[in-house]
């Protein structure tokens, strides 16, 4: 335990003055850190401080709620390489999805009766326009006289607009319905909630987390349990929190003692698409009565970077913009250069001569380069990952991936691999050996004998392994590898410290789309360390969407397509679409190259314009620190 007064910043970490004061602080407080200002860090540290000078007093936790599972992921192995993860154990670290979907599976059964939600309910996601259609036409022709008139009540409304905002726009409990789209409403969720009328139970996230904001509102124990096993909780990128995600904050947060940290920044928001509140910073500052603090440091991105981005921060009139490169920069470090093409064709040709220029001469690992696009990461970058792949660079969409590569129970299976192949395994030892620790409760000071007898049993399992591994030339023999280590593990005792693998059907799933993942990848290589290595994205050049890009960092970017046809929306919303490229150009380290090609096979006309962007390439040229290069 460390005295207040005598504690540091863990391993040698050294933190700006205003982050300084919010890691010690002891009130709410709304931090406005941009691109590169170690976000993550501050709050492992914060998190060491609290657990390390028992601030956080056991058996208390923190809670840490992020939006994607990756962020939460690598805050939570952060936090663990800070302080240890004995102390880690106290650190719970979710996404938003995760922290509502942890509210209904504990207290589903305090659900009032009316919004009763029936066991084994599945999530809806990723419905398309279609299945959505198909979905709703299922209630045509049940509508109740007084409301219908001569239109069908279904084929009248925006489908799409009422399945994603409509159906989710007011708390719970509804009102009785005065219009058609509130009877529809009210219908499709007491469908959904009680699998009735042919309906499978399922809910959507959105749909969940009113559920769990209904949940706390109408049970105040529940509230009170919560106030007493958490004492201070973190939330990041709270730029595009959504109004459902802060009604449910405030319910289960807002009259009690508990501390809240607030991180994020106003030019990243970019999720207003899904419902991101415009102004949440001055509401959690006024509703939580919280201080505010500014980080002036970039620690990512080169000086001439951060410049542009500076030229673009006050677009978006930010008047945080005398931001500060880190000390390891020289002045003029940092490149961004703006590609002129006549095709996509010469646009691949030449991004793939100069990845391999950066891997062999600039020994930048391919794993350090992103290739981003705006949306229709397949449309875009197709003819370059045909090109690179030509040349022997392995690059993919990591959008399909990202919440698979973060899960945990996959990250354990594929530690129990890489152990078990016995290949420089030593920090995949150590997690694994932690991890059983953990799922046991042992002790490392008090259990020795109970520790040194489940470092032999897992030396042993991972011997079998290895000899199944060796043998598994098929689909079948795979599985039964898969099979041993969910055995090994105890499945139940794995969802009791992990209770989202409690459902069923997403477990298998889960587990159904890591095997053909890896099994795919063993297909084509033959080599089952080439096969992790490849699943896991080793020496493989990224590419992706901005949206996915958030919180992620390369040392040089791609940005591919800056056309009109990319920002085909920016008339109707400029500041969200100025907001998007500004997370594009603050994912750089080093440099970034942005192309535009005259001919391109996207949207109805393949000829590209630029008269919507134009303002994005004026701000650009204007900073007098961008090269032109036409080809």
């Amino acid at each position: 335990m460390f005295i207040k007064e005598n504690w540091v910043e863990v391993d040698g970490i050294t933190l700006e003055k205003g982050a300084k004061a919010v890691v010690r602080s002891d009130k709410n407080y709304a931090v406005m850190a941009g691109p590169g200002a170690g976000k993550t860090e501050l709050l492992a540290q914060r998190a060491s401080y609290l657990l390390q000078t028992h601030v956080c007093e056991y058996p208390k936790k923190i809670l840490a709620i992020s939006f994607k599972k990756d962020a939460a992921k690598n805050l939570k192995d952060r936090v663990n390489l800070r302080c240890g993860k004995k102390l880690g154990n106290r650190f719970e670290s979710m996404t938003y999805d995760s922290f509502a979907k942890n509210l209904i599976d504990h207290f589903r059964n305090a659900l009032p009766q009316e919004y009763a939600l029936k066991k084994g309910y599945n999530i809806l996601v990723s419905l398309s326009r279609d299945n959505i259609r198909d979905y709703l036409l299922n209630f045509e022709g049940e509508e109740p006289s007084h409301l219908k008139g001569n239109i069908s009540v279904v084929r009248q409304i925006d489908m799409k607009e009422f399945w994603d905002r409509f159906l989710t726009r007011q708390k719970l409990p509804f009102e009785e319905p005065k219009t058609p789209n509130e009877w529809l409403r009210e219908e499709v969720w007491m469908k959904l909630l009680k699998g009735e009328g042919g309906f499978d139970a399922g809910v959507t996230f959105p749909m969940l987390t009113l559920l769990a904001e209904f949940l706390l509102r109408s049970n105040p124990l529940i509230v009170k349990a919560l106030n007493m096993t958490y004492s201070h909780v973190f939330l990041d990128e709270f730029q595009d929190t959504t109004e459902l995600q802060y009604e449910l904050l405030k319910t289960a947060f807002l009259e009690s003692n508990v501390i809240i940290t607030a991180v994020g920044d106003r030019k990243q928001r970019i999720m207003a698409w899904a419902g991101a509140l415009p102004d949440a910073f001055k509401l959690f500052i006024n509703d939580f009565n919280a201080c505010e603090e500014n980080l002036v440091m970039n620690h990512r991105s080169a000086p001439r970077l951060i410049e542009i981005q500076r030229a673009f921060a006050k677009k978006l009139k930010d008047s945080e913009t005398d931001i500060i490169a880190g000390d390891k920069w020289e002045e003029n470090d940092g490149i961004c250069e703006i590609w002129r093409f006549q095709d996509f064709n010469l646009e691949a040709e030449t991004i793939t001569a100069t990845i391999i220029q950066l891997i062999e001469n600039e020994k930048i690992n391919a794993r350090d380069i992103c290739i981003l696009v705006k949306q229709k990461t397949e449309d875009y970058s197709k003819r370059i990952v045909e090109e690179l792949h030509a040349k022997g660079i392995k690059a993919r969409d990591e959008s399909r991936l990202q919440d698979l590569l973060a899960d945990d129970l996959v990250g354990f299976i594929l530690d129990i691999f890489y152990v078990s192949i016995g290949r420089n395994n030593s920090k995949e030892y150590d997690r694994t050996l932690n991890t059983l620790i953990q799922l046991k409760g042992y002790d490392k000071d008090r259990d020795l004998e109970r520790l040194i007898t489940l470092e032999t049993k897992l030396q042993t399992f991972c011997l079998e392994i290895k000899d199944l591994i060796k043998e598994a030339k098929t689909e079948e023999q795979f599985k039964v590898i898969i099979i041993e280590v969910i055995n090994f593990i105890n499945i139940d005792v794995w969802k009791a410290h992990y209770p989202q693998y409690k459902n069923k059907k997403w477990l298998s799933e889960l587990l159904m789309s890591f095997f053909r993942q890896l099994w795919d990848e063993y297909t084509k290589n033959d080599d089952w360390l080439k096969a992790i290595k490849d699943f896991k994205g080793e020496n493989t050049v990224a590419i992706m969407t901005i949206h996915k890009s958030k919180g992620l960092e390369y040392d040089t970017i791609f940005f591919v397509g800056l056309e009109d046809a990319a920002f085909w929306n920016i008339k109707n919303q400029e500041e969200e679409e100025t907001c998007t490229f500004f997370v594009a150009l603050s994912r750089a380290k080093t440099r970034i190259f942005i192309t535009y090609s005259g001919y391109r096979e996207v949207g109805r006309n393949f000829n590209q314009r630029t008269d919507n962007v134009i303002g994005f390439y004026n701000t650009l040229e204007e900073s007098g620190l961008v090269k032109i290069c036409d080809y």
